[in-house]
């Protein structure tokens, strides 16, 4: 009797929404174990053996598969079918890779009744338990939230008060995060291993994944010892057992230059909001890497205050997804409590008309920070001087003869 498995796949969230011809995956589908081929759209899809036959699955059907097995787990433990549910996504994701993840979810058959910034799921598993917050009418509570996990760096500004919250303003790095930092001890490592036992790791993806993750054992213990850790790999390449050693000090000296990457978007933050640091009450940091000592050191040292660990680091931004799912669902009576997001990049509509010498007219809707759900309704008006052309506007043809002025209100 066979057993057929599809092949691990990991790291593939940032695909959604990409082209396969798109930098970022180029660079990325080499540090894979899997394979990346372009889709018939253009697309990433990801190839693998499944019951001896070749198979391509496009990264919204990947998604799917998991989201299908968390809807198995969800319904074994609730024994209740599930068929509503909140997804949150990165706060830089663009709008193409928010509608993926979308996609994804209709596959398998949920209705996604929200797509949730990261870090205001988190922001709302925060406040929503909180009884000491200020009144309505008073000051709000002035929270930071930092997350750093497995590949991106996100920081917010959320102000409290009773029963509701406002997301400030949010800043990122997308390229910084606890791999990065995995990437600098499987270098040093490579080198070392080269010169130690003439063998080369990124010569061999079985070899250099299982570097990866001896790297990532190696750093979590570092964040409690600060003594030499050994690495050891029995059987490595060509049946030979390698060794290593590395203190958090030379690790720190060794990533310094991620290190000084953590201030970046801190200061975004702050210039964004136009908040001082004396505003601030707390930091709260969750995400695997913020374990890092160097790391929470940077985060206290930018703010002039200890950082706070309240927030379970692993969970907080999915508990922020249940609860507003819960607050979304009417089978389910839930503490009010209000949720004002923020725009994490500006949103402007561009027209144009079919007339060979009128260019494009842009307009600017949404400034970055701006709160959102909102609505805003704006007049345009359209001055046109034409003898005898046609001209589509809005889906809508008109013959002009002479000046032609039409006025549209737009409400979004």
């Amino acid at each position: 009797m066979s057993c057929y498995k599809i092949p691990d796949i990991s790291n593939f969230k940032r695909f959604h929404g990409r082209a396969f011809n798109d930098p970022f995956v180029q660079k990325e589908k080499e540090k894979l174990s899997y394979d990346l081929v372009p889709m018939k759209n253009g697309g990433v899809g990801v190839k693998v053996m499944y019951m001896d036959e070749e198979h391509i699955f496009s990264v919204e059907q990947i998604s799917a598969m998991l989201l299908t097995k968390l809807k198995e787990t969800a319904e074994c433990n609730l024994k209740k079918p599930v068929t509503d549910c909140v997804i949150s996504v990165p706060s830089f994701f663009t709008d193409a890779e928010r509608r993926s993840v979308l996609d994804a979810a209709q596959i398998v058959g949920l209705n996604c009744l929200r797509l949730m910034n990261d870090m205001t799921a988190v922001a709302l598993n925060y406040g929503i338990y909180k009884q000491d917050l200020p009144a309505p009418e008073e000051k709000p509570r002035i929270v930071i939230f930092v997350d750093m996990g497995h590949s991106a760096f996100q920081v917010s500004a959320c102000a409290f008060n009773k029963s509701k919250l406002k997301v400030l303003g949010t800043a990122f790095d997308p390229f910084l995060g606890g791999r990065n930092f995995d990437g600098k001890l499987v270098d040093y490592f490579c080198a070392e291993i080269k010169a130690k036992y003439k063998l080369d790791p990124k010569s061999k993806v079985r070899a250099l994944l299982r570097l990866y993750q001896e790297c990532e054992k190696l750093k979590k213990l570092m964040s409690s010892n600060s003594t030499d850790i050994p690495l050891n790999i029995e059987c490595f390449m060509n049946d030979t057992d390698v060794s290593g050693k590395m203190n958090r000090s030379q690790f720190e000296e060794l990533c310094a230059d991620l290190l000084q990457r953590i201030e970046m978007p801190l200061l975004s933050l702050m210039e964004q909001t136009q908040l001082k640091v004396e505003d601030v009450t707390a930091v709260e940091i969750v995400g695997g890497a913020t374990r890092i000592p160097a790391v929470k050191e940077r985060i206290a040292k930018f703010f002039g205050k200890d950082v706070s660990t309240t927030l379970n680091a692993d969970e907080a931004i999915a508990r922020g997804c249940a609860l507003q799912c819960a607050i979304l669902s009417p089978a389910f009576k839930v503490r009010e409590f209000s949720v004002t997001d923020a725009t994490p990049f500006p949103i402007s509509l561009l027209w144009n008309t079919e007339a060979e010498d009128t260019e494009g007219i842009g307009s600017h809707y949404h400034r970055q920070t701006s709160s959102f759900c909102s609505q805003k309704q704006f007049m345009m008006s359209l001055i046109l001087n034409a003898t005898s052309r046609n001209w589509k506007i809005s889906n809508r043809k008109y013959l002009q003869k002479g000046l032609l002025v039409k006025q549209n209100v737009y409400v979004f």
